[in-house]
């Protein structure tokens, strides 16, 4: 019986690659070159964004004209409008609170004061020192002596440097 070689390409339908060891080696170190490189620049690009996050990651912007320095600014409200009072009571005593808040990254001394509008102007009915830390918002808590001569009297809660100012209406008690 004679002897038929036949090729695998034949057989199988497929063309013979050439896969030997080395070139196989060489294909994957290619591969995994690509992906390594992936992963490096995914890694570089998250260090990146992580340093954004940081106090030095945003002053390295601002140094470089890339963002603006955050605003800074002092809140000053009432914490719970609802509890406001309305009325003066017979004895003339109110209980105002207000709050400062500091929205910086320093500390700031505020002199605040509480007066009452008259007929010769404003008289103070209280005043002081806040002293609020960095993004600390400070309460104030006041129990006042209103003097009413006609049937409102208006009440003013200000602070200096920088400049705000709250008022608050208050009805009086009917002379009797």
């Amino acid at each position: 019986m004679p002897y038929i070689s036949v090729s695998p390409q034949l057989l199988f339908g497929f063309q013979r690659f050439d896969m030997t060891l080395p070139s196989f080696v060489r294909a994957a170190g290619r591969a995994a070159r690509i992906r390594d490189g992936r992963i490096a620049l995914i890694g570089v690009l998250a260090i990146v964004l992580l340093v954004m996050q940081t106090s030095i990651g945003h002053s390295l912007f601002r140094d470089a004209g890339v963002s603006r320095p955050r605003a800074t600014f002092v809140e000053l409200y009432f914490p719970d409008a609802q509890t406001l009072p309305t009325t003066v009571s017979v004895s003339g005593l109110v209980r105002v609170s207000f709050a400062v808040d500091n929205v910086a990254t320093t500390t700031r001394s505020l002199v605040w004061q509480v007066s009452q509008a008259g007929d010769n102007g404003q008289f103070r009915l209280a005043s002081g020192q806040a002293v609020v830390g960095a993004n600390q918002t400070v309460p104030i808590v006041r129990n006042l002596h209103v003097h009413c001569s006609t049937g409102r009297s208006q009440l003013r809660i200000s602070i200096e440097r920088p400049s705000a100012r709250l008022t608050l209406w208050l009805v009086c008690p009917s002379p009797r």
